[in-house]
Parts: C-alpha cells; sequence; structure tokens
C-alpha cells in the first residue's frame, strides 16, 4: 500500500504540466511576407583592420620621431679617481681598503689542490 503512494522516479515533480497547453497558431502572412535582406556592407572587417593597423603603425612612427636624440659624444678615457685629486684621509683609507681587498680576494690566488689518496678502503 505505501508503495503505491510513493513516486520513486525523481526526475518527475510532483505538479507537472504542458508547457504548450494550448497550441500556438501561426500566422501564414508572415511566413510568406518578404523581408529585408541585409545587404553586404561596402566596409568588410579586413578594410577595418587594415585600416586600424596604419593608424597604429603612424602613430608608433611618430612617437620614434619626436624622440629626443643623444648625440652627446662618450669620453672613455676618463677615470672616477685620478691620481692628481687630492684625497681625504678617509678617501685615502677607503683606497688601501679597496687594494687590500683586491690582493686577498680568494677567487685570484693561485695556490693549488691539495692531493688527493684515491686509495682509501672501507674494511
Amino acid at each position: 500500500m505505501i508503495e503505491n503512494k510513493v513516486n520513486l522516479n525523481q526526475t518527475q515533480f510532483s505538479v507537472e504540466e504542458p508547457i504548450l497547453a494550448q497550441p500556438v497558431t501561426i500566422d501564414e502572412q508572415l511566413v510568406t511576407a518578404d523581408l529585408p535582406i541585409a545587404k553586404k556592407s561596402r566596409f568588410s572587417k579586413w578594410w577595418w583592420l587594415g585600416g586600424a593597423l596604419l593608424l597604429i603603425a603612424i602613430i608608433i612612427i611618430i612617437i620614434i620621431w619626436r624622440m629626443p636624440h643623444d648625440n652627446t659624444p662618450v669620453n672613455e678615457e676618463t677615470s672616477p679617481i685620478s691620481n692628481e685629486q687630492i684625497l681625504s684621509p678617509l678617501g685615502q683609507r677607503l683606497e688601501t681598503t679597496k687594494k687590500l681587498l683586491k690582493t686577498a680576494d680568494p677567487t685570484v690566488q693561485e695556490l693549488s689542490f691539495p692531493p688527493l689518496n684515491l686509495e682509501l678502503r672501507i674494511d
């Protein structure tokens, strides 16, 4: 008895109605009427794309043309600290420290590696 009251189909709603209870009528005049057909435009999408690319190219050329040009010659002979400059005591200490650091650089040392004993055995 209980089985008859319980609907085991879970996809079915409790209150269902057909969507189109009354049939829809289509007017025959609308179906046979001559509708205006959209004409193809004179300018297709390729013309618009080409125009946009040309405009971007012209803008880039104008930007490059208006950029300031740096025509100053490069002087490579000047050094940051010349020997003719008179250094303060702090500057002298700084220069001596730089020289000491250059001589104490471990990557420049020419010491050879210690000899390796390849006959080690683990017994």
